[in-house]
């Protein structure tokens, strides 16, 4: 013999609306709510303030640079941009460059994976340093969109004089405070120019300090940083100094920001329902003590015991 269908049977316990066993009953429940309300509470990140999101940002080079080149006194610096009414008021110090750059993308998705941007400088005197600044459209489109002019940082300094610079890094987004989950963030200030009048860096004397433009680049709450751990500094004095940076755009950027309140409703109310399944399960089982011990005073009907019938 094989079990073909199963039929459950219960027992039903009736009570008055007001009795203790009613109480019981919601009592048992709203203490399952309250509990899972702050078990879920107190253990944490039940309301999520931040999240992160990867994602693979659009960056195009701008092709803006400003370069500066040391030699060992201060009568040997050297300074280029691919701003006319800056060069025009270099006079002496401004340096004669060449600028060019590629963009690749290695894995066809339309997305650039990698800038190369290479500066060669003829110069009558020995380099001993060597910073430059480069401006980038940088842009966010999934969770939040961000679109802004960002820059990238090259700095090395040898007591050797040099022929060439070679970096290879990343460009990284860094955030002072989170975005807004769907918003629509534009900063159309270009972030080089504007550093450069805003901090009153380029000044009649003809002294550039890169500090004050740097400074005011990271007053904004959106910027990058470009990372490179080896730089390789080659050793030479053949009059002419070469600049190769290798620019690798992450294809998984740490993008912080703030859900919306919904997606924070939504998240709350899973852990709560997920601990007040588990509480319910275990005060069921005290019913189920107290109703089958008769421990509360109900009527009992069973589907097993046989109905009297009235005449």
């Amino acid at each position: 013999m094989v079990q073909i269908y199963a039929e459950p049977f219960c027992r039903r316990h009736y009570g008055r609306r007001f009795s203790k066993a009613f109480a019981l009953r919601g009592l048992l429940q709203a203490t399952s709510i309250v509990l899972a309300c702050v078990i879920a509470y107190a253990t944490g990140n039940l309301w999520q303030k931040t999240a992160i999101h990867l994602e693979q940002p659009k960056v195009a080079f701008t092709y803006d640079v400003l370069l500066v080149l040391e030699g060992t006194q201060t009568s040997q610096i050297k300074v280029w941009s691919t701003y006319p009414e800056l060069n025009t008021a270099l006079g002496s110090k401004l340096a004669s460059v060449d600028v060019q750059a590629t963009q690749q993308d290695t894995n066809f998705d339309d997305i650039t994976d990698i800038i190369t941007v290479t500066l060669t400088s003829a110069s009558s005197t020995p380099i001993h340093s060597a910073k430059m600044l480069m401006q980038f459209n940088y842009r966010l489109e999934d969770i939040v969109t961000l679109q802004m002019q960002s820059l990238a940082f090259v700095s090395h300094t040898s007591p050797l004089p040099g022929s060439s610079l070679t970096t290879d890094g990343q460009l990284r987004l860094r955030q002072g405070f989170p975005l807004w989950e769907g918003g629509n963030l534009t900063d159309p200030r270009p972030a080089l120019l504007s550093s450069i009048r805003a901090g009153g860096a380029f000044q009649a004397t003809e002294t550039l300090k890169l500090s004050s433009i740097l400074s005011t680049y990271l007053d904004r709450n959106q910027t990058t940083a470009y990372v490179y751990d080896s730089p390789v500094w080659e050793a030479g004095d053949l009059g002419v100094f070469t600049i190769d940076c290798k620019i690798r755009i992450p294809k998984n950027e740490l993008v912080i920001y703030r859900p919306q309140r919904a997606s924070i409703v939504k998240q709350g109310w899973i852990q709560i329902l997920s601990i007040y399944i588990i509480l319910w399960w275990v005060f069921s089982w005290c019913e189920v003590f107290v109703f089958r011990y008769r421990i509360l005073d109900t009527r009992t009907i069973s589907d097993v015991d046989a109905k009297a019938h009235r005449f």
